[in-house]
């Protein structure tokens, strides 16, 4: 950087060597504003943002300044978007029509070449910093929310009459609602059971809980939103990946009698699909969701910490499998852990010696096994040593301070591991049934 001219050079350093700042700096240069100007522009820029870390912000600034007032202003539209979230092209670019732009290819050819965005095929993303300073900086927010949400709205006035396509309109419609503070939009989404029908179709159950949990946080607490999020988490394992949207509504609507928009669910599924002539019943008001995966018995659950400090759900089963739940997301699994080659009797939790969890569970092959629940790839620790199906683990800590695993068994014995020390013979005492 020795060789570049005075003014590149004091740009250069303005951005504090930051490779976004240094790439909008270079993006600015390309569209014919000089190092000179350039550098007048960061001077004044290192007023409104003089920390060493704002070298960003401060290349923002400056590369905003090289657009026109209507690329600045259509630049601006693009704060309603969601940080960490591809946007579709198809979705910014029917925007700036709405706003009366003839080329929005080329609005977004100019945007990328002065860095101010990243355009990935029919995606488009942005740096966190970008974002930032647009909710920073940007004008009218809310009515830019309110225009996405008119560029898009369906002839018919329904949103659950946006087209399949519009993928990404269906995963964040309820968030665009809350940003254009349109309240009897979310009062009516929030009851309108063909959109959330149609939403589990396209996005899956994940959709559906977020969509739920942003209706839940935006609307009072005696909305009929938070009891409709129970019901449906309580049918959530009736609905299998990809079925016909029809297939969907048609169960829906036979185990929701109590919504009010019920019969629309009905029109939805059409004849084709059976409908129950009595209440279905059956689920205790007090159930909130059923988790569906395994293909033996349950015979065994617990509760572990995740990594990010959130409650996982542990069951072992008669399919010799250990899975892991996240009981925010019941329609997958986290993981399935898979070695043992009989049925899961038992599983526990212990904390390793590096302070974080690991899952102990007991087979009817005569194994106790440790799973590191963080690299469910490695291979656990396997104990061996009982002569019959393992019906009980605990955990205990022993009189070093260190944990040590039991286990109780068919055999008749209890058995206390070492699991730092895998391969020292267990301490084993025969539990003797007495009356």
């Amino acid at each position: 950087m020795e060789h570049l001219p005075t003014a590149a050079q004091e740009v250069a350093d303005a951005t504090d060597g930051i490779v976004l700042a240094l790439r909008l700096a270079a993006g600015a240069a390309r569209h014919r504003v000089g190092w000179e100007e350039l550098a007048v522009r960061f001077r004044e820029s290192s007023r409104l943002y003089p920390a060493d870390a704002d070298g960003n912000l401060r290349a923002m600034r400056v590369a905003l300044d090289s657009l026109t007032d209507v690329e600045r202003e259509r630049y601006e539209d693009l704060v309603v978007f969601p940080p960490d979230t591809p946007i579709p092209r198809s979705t910014i670019e029917r925007v700036w029509r709405h706003h009366g732009v003839q080329n929005p290819d080329a609005l977004l050819a100019r945007l990328e070449a002065g860095r101010l965005l990243d355009v990935d095929g029919e995606h488009v993303g942005f740096h966190d910093d970008q974002l930032y300073y647009l909710l920073c900086n940007a004008s009218e927010q809310t009515t830019r929310h309110a225009e996405l949400l008119n560029a898009h709205r369906p002839e018919s006035g329904r949103w659950n009459d946006l087209p399949d396509d519009e993928l990404y309109l269906w995963r964040h419609l309820p968030d665009h609602l809350v940003g254009a503070a349109d309240h009897p939009a979310l009062d009516d989404l929030a009851t309108d059971l063909v959109w959330l029908v149609r939403l589990w179709h396209l996005h899956g159950y994940s959709g559906v809980v977020r969509a739920l949990e942003n209706l839940v946080d935006a609307l009072p607490p005696d909305h009929r939103v938070h009891p409709l999020r129970t019901r449906i988490a309580r049918i959530a394992h009736l609905v299998h990946a990809d079925e016909p949207v029809g297939m969907i509504a048609a169960t829906v609507a036979s185990r929701l009698e109590r919504e009010p928009r019920r019969e629309e669910l009905r029109q939805l599924a059409g004849p084709g699909h059976l409908a129950p002539i009595l209440p279905l019943g059956g689920i205790d008001d007090r159930l909130l969701q059923v988790l569906s995966g395994h293909t033996g018995r349950v015979g065994a659950v617990g509760v572990v910490t995740g990594a990010d400090g959130r409650l996982r759900i542990i069951s072992g089963s008669d399919d010799s499998t250990v899975r892991v739940w996240d009981p925010d997301h019941p329609d997958h699994t986290l993981q399935v852990l898979t070695g043992h080659t009989g049925s899961v009797w038992a599983v526990g939790v212990m904390t390793g010696a590096d302070g974080r969890p690991r899952i102990i569970s007991g087979s009817h092959d005569r194994t106790v096994r440790v799973w590191d629940p963080d690299h469910p790839d490695h291979t656990p620790q396997v104990l061996t040593g009982h002569t019959g199906s393992v019906w009980a683990v605990g955990v205990m800590t022993g009189a070093d301070g260190r944990p040590r695993i039991i286990s109780g068994s068919h055999d008749r014995t209890v058995r206390v591991w070492d699991p730092d020390h895998p391969d020292h013979a267990p301490k084993s005492s025969p539990a003797t049934p007495t009356g």
